[in-house]
């Protein structure tokens, strides 16, 4: 209980909802003006939108539903072969210090780049780092970076490719298209479990039907009841959601998906 509290007292979105409370308790009042009860309804949807926005089991729920398009597959001996491309798309950032350019490997990036790792260790094959090239126009990108660090963790580096160019998801699979087509019969696809409906639809689009890998599964399948009182890791999951979604909708647009 302490720990719920503790949580609420440094939770933006309570205090969010709150302000909104009072707001929708001051236009029930009597005497409230006209005015006043116009508002009514729209504070009342802010309310609720804040509460859902706020409650981690909400985006939970959300990312839960994308995460369970695919299910991690079973990985066999008989799926070690030469021929196995393993396609990893990249998530990274860059940090601007005055001059200096650094490559950043995102959380994401960190999960994905084990996943693929060791899955090459179970398969073998070719490691294809794909995306995130550098605003600077140096050639540098977390592609590389990601590369790097597989190489660091002891894959060799006629077993590791990068394409460098790539700007998003879209990118990714088109960029590398010809290869990915010439592998088409032993193609694996890793990224995170929230994006791989995307990854795996931009590729069926493309004519591929790569394995899919998916990692870094966030979504739990039965939140606790505490997940539903606003915290400040409520909005950030939401981002992640509307993100996949929001995305998957443009794609869909633009004849992508």
């Amino acid at each position: 209980m302490r720990s719920v509290l503790g949580g609420l007292v440094v939770s933006l979105p309570f205090y969010g909802l709150c302000g909104l409370g009072l707001a929708v308790a001051a236009t029930f009042k009597r005497g409230a003006s006209p005015r006043l009860r116009r508002w009514r309804y729209i504070l009342i949807a802010g309310f609720i939108g804040t509460l859902l926005v706020g409650a981690p089991a909400f985006s939970n729920a959300l990312i839960y539903r994308l995460e369970n398009r695919y299910m991690p597959p079973v990985v066999r001996e008989s799926d070690r072969h030469p021929e196995n491309l393993i396609v990893v798309l990249t998530g990274g950032w860059f940090r601007q210090d005055g001059a200096r350019l650094d490559v950043k490997i995102s959380e994401d990036g960190w999960e994905r780049l084990d996943a693929g790792v060791k899955l090459w260790g179970r398969i073998g094959g070719t490691l294809l780092f794909a995306g995130a090239p550098a605003p600077d126009g140096s050639g540098r990108s977390v592609a590389g970076a990601m590369a790097d660090a597989a190489r660091a963790r002891g894959v060799p580096s006629a077993a590791v490719a990068v394409e460098p160019n790539s700007r998003n998801t879209y990118e990714n699979i088109l960029f590398s298209l010809p290869r990915l087509q010439a592998h088409r019969e032993h193609l694996w696809l890793v990224t995170s479990a929230v994006h791989i409906p995307r990854a795996m639809g931009v590729a069926a689009r493309q004519g591929l039907q790569p394995t899919a890998y998916p990692c870094f599964l966030r979504a739990s399948p039965n939140a606790p009841l505490r997940d539903w009182l606003p915290s400040n890791q409520g909005p950030a999951a939401f981002e992640i959601a509307m993100h996949e979604q929001l995305g998957m909708l443009w794609y869909r647009l633009r004849g992508w998906l």
